[in-house]
């Protein structure tokens, strides 16, 4: 368990949040991705019901298998506490950012929704406990660190939408 997050936040401070959204500039991953190459496009893959039953659908599993590991923590308090942690420390930037790169607000819950899960993900998951997902928080993470928008899921290829 990982319970410093000051090194992950830092990472998530110095994201250049949406600098290359649109263009096609991404290294291959570890998990499968289809680029989206425009803001209506991303909306309507941030608005299907399949992205957000995906992000769910992998916080459940995250919560079971860490709740398995350790039954005794006190995970409302934690998820409390990684929300105001954000807002203290990110949400500015990435509204300000929003509104730099013209990404409308509605990308920000999940925004937010994914970042406190990337670093809950990066708290608990260890060498005891794997993430044998087909595309985790911390690997939706990086999509941001890379100045671009995760923005769906197709179960077909199992391939997470870009922006």
């Amino acid at each position: 368990m990982n319970l410093n997050i000051d090194d992950i936040l830092i990472e998530i401070k110095n994201i250049n949040w949406f600098l290359n959204c649109g263009k096609k500039d991404i290294e291959p991953q570890n998990f499968n991705f289809i680029y989206i190459d425009n803001i209506e496009n991303a909306i309507k893959k941030e608005e299907s019901l399949l992205w957000e039953n995906y992000l769910l659908n992998e916080n459940n599993i995250m919560s079971a298998v860490m709740s398995e590991f350790y039954p005794n923590y006190k995970w409302n308090e934690l998820a409390l506490f990684l929300h105001e942690t954000f807002d203290k420390n990110i949400k500015d930037t990435i509204l300000s950012s929003m509104f730099q790169y013209k990404i409308p607000n509605l990308f920000y819950v999940n925004v937010r929704y994914i970042v406190c899960s990337a670093i809950r993900e990066h708290m608990f998951y260890n060498d005891k406990i794997k993430n044998d997902s087909d595309c985790s928080f911390i690997d939706i993470l990086s999509i941001y660190k890379k100045g671009h928008l995760p923005c769906g899921w197709t179960e077909k290829n199992k391939s997470l939408f870009v922006y």
